[in-house]
């Protein structure tokens, strides 16, 4: 991302900082959400095309939305057995959370 160096920076770091929001009580998921996106931001460092970089500073935005709005990570309540709690903050979009139990599918990705 060689022209516009300031915004794809502030992409990079808007995407640390929902990473950090999204993952932060989770090292080993938080460490490796980092490696992806430096990972991605090194990958694409070379590229001039003006409309590309714009195209790709974009979907670092989008994407660091929806870390924000829509990513809720669950927590094991301590001294309550096996039990997990959500809570949702201001920046979540609201939609439904659907409980998680033992032995439910999860939906598979079309390939």
């Amino acid at each position: 991302m060689a022209l516009a160096p300031a915004k794809s920076l502030a992409v990079y770091r808007n995407l640390l900082r929902a990473v950090q929001g999204a993952f932060g009580s989770d090292a080993p998921l938080l460490s490796a959400a980092r490696d992806e996106i430096r990972t991605h931001f090194e990958a694409s460092r070379s590229v001039a095309d003006a409309e590309e970089i714009q195209r790709l500073q974009g979907e670092g935005q989008e994407a660091a939305s929806f870390l924000t709005t829509s990513i809720m990570q669950m927590q094991r309540r301590e001294g309550d057995g096996d039990t997990y709690g959500l809570e949702l903050n201001a920046n979540h979009d609201g939609g439904v959370v659907e409980p998680i139990v033992h032995g439910m599918e999860l939906p598979k990705e079309d390939k």
